[in-house]
């Protein structure tokens, strides 16, 4: 189990890394719409 902590760590890393990009594009579009 211990073993497996990394890799547990680094996948919610890389899942909130891609939910952060998501986020910052739909608000760039809902901005560029605004205009």
């Amino acid at each position: 189990m211990l073993i497996n902590i990394p890799i547990i760590l680094g996948s919610i890393m890389v899942i909130v890394k891609v939910i952060l990009i998501i986020l910052v594009i739909f608000a760039l579009i809902k901005y560029i719409k605004s205009k």
